[in-house]
């Protein structure tokens, strides 16, 4: 008996599905190794049921839904633990959650497409602060101005990525 092995494009689309799969699962469970756990168990399913799906219909859809009925059976598995949200407030949370991720994707193009067009200084000064980490005191002695100086100036970059960002958000909401 020969298995059938998914398709190259298939893989793909698992691949791509990763990061949504994931948010998806963790709206879903309280921790985030539960929700690895759970996403691995996923992608066990998807790859083997990969048959199931029809090319040309919305693989994300279908992917939820498979980790909607994992999520659901870690729960039953979990049945004893003292907190557990009602199986209304799962159903909720379960329902609403790929449009977050949708929203969530949104949010961070946005972000990315703001980063590149703001001067190379200022997304220097942001790659510092929030990529590595680095406190406001570090940068300002390593810029060699005052701390105080470079936390108003950082909050002012802040405050115009806001701007950028919510901007792009409502023109692509326009043209949807």
């Amino acid at each position: 008996m020969s298995v059938k092995t998914p398709s190259n494009d298939f893989a793909d689309l698992v691949l791509e599905s990763q990061r949504k799969l994931y948010g998806y699962i963790l709206t879903l469970v309280p921790d985030s190794n539960t929700a690895c756990d759970i996403l691995q168990q996923t992608n066990v399913v998807l790859w083997r049921d990969s048959e199931r799906f029809e090319e040309g219909t919305n693989f994300l859809s279908w992917a939820f839904r498979v980790a909607y009925f994992q999520v659901l059976d870690y729960r039953e598995k979990r049945q004893r633990d003292r907190l557990r949200f009602s199986k209304e407030l799962f159903d909720q949370l379960a329902n609403s959650a790929p449009q977050a991720t949708v929203e969530s994707d949104d949010r961070l193009d946005a972000l990315r497409r703001c980063l590149a067009a703001m001067p190379a200084r200022q997304r220097s000064l942001v790659q510092k602060r929030y990529a590595d980490g680095l406190a406001v005191t570090a940068i300002a002695k390593s810029e060699g101005q005052a701390a105080g100086t470079l936390a108003t100036y950082l909050h002012r970059i802040r405050k115009a990525l806001l701007d950028c960002i919510q901007k792009r958000l409502a023109v692509a909401e326009v043209k949807k």
